[in-house]
Parts: C-alpha cells; sequence; structure tokens
C-alpha cells in the first residue's frame, strides 16, 4: 500500500482542526442529527467523511468513515501519532491507539485504531477509526 504523498500533513490537519473544534478546516459541516453533527465531503480523498461531537469545555468525539477502510495498516499512523499501544480486542477487531497534541490548542487527542484480528499490529489493516480529543490543558 502507498500512502498518499500528503498524509502525514493531512491527518496532521485533521487532527489539529478536531482540538481547535473547526471541522470546518477540513471539510463541509452539515446540521447536527442528534449527538453527532455530520462532516463531509471533506478535502481529503482518503477520507469520506466524519460524525463530529465537539469539544467545548469538556470531550470532543470524531467517528471516521475512510474512503478505503481496511486498505492501510496501523503502522501508517505511527508517523503522525508516535508508537502504538495496544488494548484488548473487540468483537470489531484488535484495538491500537495513538496520541496527538496540537500546537496552539491546548489539546490533545488520544486516536483508537480497530484492525483486522490474527495479523501482528503494525501490519494489520485499519478499518475503524475513533478520535476522543482531551478537555483543553490548564496553563
Amino acid at each position: 500500500m502507498t500512502l498518499p504523498d500528503r498524509w502525514n500533513a493531512e491527518w496532521t490537519e485533521l487532527l489539529t482542526a478536531l482540538c481547535a473544534d473547526d471541522p470546518a478546516r477540513v471539510g463541509t459541516v452539515g446540521t447536527p442529527d442528534g449527538h453527532f453533527t455530520p462532516v463531509g465531503p471533506t478535502r481529503f480523498g482518503w477520507l469520506r467523511g466524519f460524525g463530529w461531537a465537539p469539544a467545548g469545555g469538556g470531550y470532543g468525539l470524531a467517528l471516521i468513515d475512510l474512503e478505503a477502510p481496511g486498505t492501510v495498516p496501523a503502522a501508517a499512523w505511527e508517523t503522525v501519532c508516535g508508537p502504538l499501544g495496544g488494548a484488548p480486542p473487540d468483537l470489531e477487531g484488535q484495538l491500537l491507539y495513538g496520541e496527538f497534541t496540537a500546537p496552539g490548542t491546548g489539546r490533545e487527542l488520544t486516536i483508537t485504531l480497530v484492525a483486522e484480528h490474527g495479523v501482528e499490529a503494525a501490519r494489520a489493516r485499519v478499518t475503524t477509526v475513533r478520535i476522543r480529543v482531551e478537555p483543553a490543558l490548564v496553563p
């Protein structure tokens, strides 16, 4: 699998926009439909869209809708969020997580990857991405 040329830059831009509670930086923000606001289409070919719950003064959440789930190995995210940690698998697959801090936002986030079962973690193909934005850090 060859990653898009701007993989790191585009993921960093997406994650920074989520930390800033500003998804309009990367896509079209729709009308809230209960718990989530749909965002899509986006400017990135690999990202169909995402459901977004703003962090405001607490936690935020984004449920990512990849254009081609199951085609990118988990190791690809390590260039953006550092070494991946592991968690016990669930019914969807093995769980891996990484962290990201966006400069200038006072926020960090946790990226949870759901990858295929039975394959060494770094090579496992990612099917689902969930992002949790943590509350702003107090200076």
